[in-house]
Parts: C-alpha cells; structure tokens; sequence
C-alpha cells in the first residue's frame, strides 16, 4: 500500500526540522549525493530502476515538496493479534497540497534506517523520537492513497 504524508499539517511539522538541520527531505538529498543511499526512479517503489547523480533534481531547498510516500506492506499476525507494517521506501513529493504528489525519487527504507535511526525530531513540547521511531510508530498523520494486492 501507499500512504501519503503531507507535511503541512500541524501533526507531521516536525518533519521540516531535524536533529542534523535540515528537513527530511534534505536528509535524503544529502544521503543521495554523497552516494551513502541509492535514488530509484520512476515507479511505486520503483526500486528496480536505479536513477544517476545527474537524473536527481535538488528539491531540498526549493520548498516544493510538501508530502512524503511512503510504500509498505501490512500484515496481520493473529497469534500476537497485531497489525505489523513494513516499510520498503519512501519518497519526497512535489506538488500542491490538494492533489496526490509525484515522486521525486524512491529511496530503499533498509538503506536509510540507520540514519533515521539515529536522527531525532521534536514531536511534541516536551518528546523527541528518532526518524525510525517517527515513521514505524506512525507517530505522523497520514493517509492510505493506494492499495495494490
């Protein structure tokens, strides 16, 4: 499935900020440049299709991306009768806050755990949470936009 985080409302703010400086996305865009984490193109999780240095636009410091995709799959584990989800990328998205955002680039989860596991965010007045935290937890609000079986 596909969930759509748009970071314009108030519960998921504290993705403009993290503990290293800059946004999330800008976390992302740097681990890319330096070729510490792999882009992936076109797609859903098009993590099949890996994009050059030269293909990836810098949208860190534009302002335009306002929503994050994140790919994952749910399960139900009825002995321990809890949903468990896993994700498998995620994606900065560019475009209005109305309309579903179009993917700058895919980013394998497993690449980037360590970082977000490492970086924290203020989620509230007095609470801190790492990026793994953050996103595992579904401590932001989102939205399912897709369902594929």
């Amino acid at each position: 499935m596909v969930r759509e985080v748009n970071v314009g409302e108030a519960a998921n703010q504290m993705l403009n900020k993290t503990s290293d400086g800059p946004s999330l996305c800008g976390l992302l865009m740097r681990a890319v440049k330096s070729g510490s984490v792999r882009a992936y193109g076109e797609g859903v999780a098009g993590l099949n299709n890996p994009m050059q240095q030269s293909q990836i636009s810098d949208v860190a410091g534009t302002g335009n991306v306002q929503k994050y995709l994140i790919v994952e799959d749910w399960l139900y584990v009825k002995s321990l009768g809890k949903i468990q989800r896993r994700i498998f990328s995620i994606a900065p998205a560019t475009g209005n806050q109305e309309d579903k955002g179009t993917a700058s680039f895919w980013v394998d989860y497993r690449d980037i755990w360590d970082m977000f596991n490492q970086c924290t965010v203020q989620f509230s007045e007095q609470k801190t949470a790492s990026l793994a935290q953050v996103f595992e937890e579904q401590l932001i609000s989102s939205k399912i936009i897709s369902v594929k079986g």
